[in-house]
């Protein structure tokens, strides 16, 4: 009862309410048009965003792999270089194999962990008293 008697009350204030604030129905609608808007273009910006920063970083990757690959393919093509000759061929047969010619010797040094105890023909013979502050070493 309440609500019939002050209805045309209630909705002539919202019409007078509407059309002196300057929001009328287009106007809201259009403004929640240009939001949806603002919106949507924003959340493209920021996709385009991290599709160009994930581009970069592959970008600056693939440059580092292509100079170690331009790197691997120089030290390759001098190899190859190398190994055309003779004197390659038998220098990498020789470090690869442990090979020899006919009538040549092969001398190997093997380096231990513990040169001091090594072999020394120049030396004197050690005397009891070094033989004991060697322990102690």
């Amino acid at each position: 009862m309440f609500v019939e008697k002050h209805s045309a009350y209630i909705i002539a204030y919202m019409k007078r309410f509407f059309t002196t604030s300057g929001l009328t129905l287009k106007k809201g609608i259009l403004l929640v048009v240009l939001l949806i808007g603002v919106f949507w273009s924003g959340s493209g910006a920021y996709t385009m965003y991290i599709r160009y920063s994930q581009s970069k970083d592959d970008y600056k990757r693939s440059r580092v792999e292509s100079a170690n690959l331009e790197a691997r393919e120089a030290t390759l093509r001098d190899n190859i270089r190398n190994l055309q000759t003779s004197r390659g061929v038998e220098g990498e047969l020789r470090t690869r194999f442990n090979a020899a010619k006919e009538g040549e010797e092969l001398i190997m040094v093997v380096e231990g962990k513990n040169t001091a105890n090594a072999l020394d023909v120049s030396a004197t013979p050690v005397s009891l008293w070094q033989k004991i502050k060697n322990w102690f070493k």
